[in-house]
């Protein structure tokens, strides 16, 4: 068993007899994924309908498949600051949208990474961009609930406004990705906020479930 369902079991975050379950949504798709990576093809994994508990262990399961891949050619690594950069990266799908996962491990956080595509141009938002998002436009603020609806259920995200849709479901899956790096073994921040999280969505009145991500990396 891994040590994020494990560590799901201990705090009672899930049934045991649920662990099936997840194992059944989460494992054929992992399968694909290690199948393609190992050929060294860019590989694309559905996460359409899979609740937070099941995104995460899947994002943990691929980053931990990807670290044993290290030392090989999957990984350049620059010779002056040592940092890694996928050779290979992942595409999460959800709905019509597509987001590139980039794997960047370091001595200190080995499940780092970088989601891009937020935004209609494919790129990496910064923190205080995400929050700058929340704050100026009102419809993100407003349609706020569906991004705790969908850490439920899985399903995409559709508002009717195609730039919202591709940013919302990117914040969640953003959001997935800071927990499930925590959850990677040597971790020195692991106890650090998950400074993604903005307040402008903890603080809308659809009553937000602030501690979701404390349950989920602690």
């Amino acid at each position: 068993m891994s040590d994020y369902l494990d560590f799901l079991l201990r705090s009672k975050l899930i049934d045991e007899h649920k662990v099936h379950d997840l194992l059944r949504k989460v494992d054929d798709r992992l399968r694909k994924f290690e199948e393609e990576y190992t050929n060294k093809k860019k590989s694309e994994v559905d996460v359409e309908g899979l609740s937070e508990y099941e995104l995460i262990y899947l994002m943990c399961s691929i980053t931990e498949f990807k670290l044993k891949h290290l030392n090989n050619d999957y990984f350049w690594k620059n010779p002056y600051t040592l940092n890694y950069f996928d050779n290979f990266i992942t595409s999460l799908k959800i709905g019509n949208f597509s987001y590139l996962w980039e794997s960047r491990p370091t001595d200190k956080q080995p499940g780092n990474g970088i989601l891009y595509g937020m935004t209609e141009k494919l790129k990496a938002l910064r923190h205080w961009e995400i929050q700058q998002a929340f704050n100026n436009n009102k419809e993100l603020a407003e349609n706020s609930m569906l991004l705790w609806k969908q850490k439920r259920d899985g399903k995409a995200i559709d508002t009717g406004d195609e730039e919202v849709n591709r940013f919302l479901n990117g914040h969640n899956l953003l959001l997935a990705l800071e927990v499930a790096r925590r959850r990677i073994k040597g971790d020195h921040y692991k106890d650090l906020p998950i400074i993604s999280w903005v307040n402008s969505v903890i603080n809308n009145p659809c009553k937000f479930d602030q501690d979701i991500f404390n349950k989920m990396k602690n």
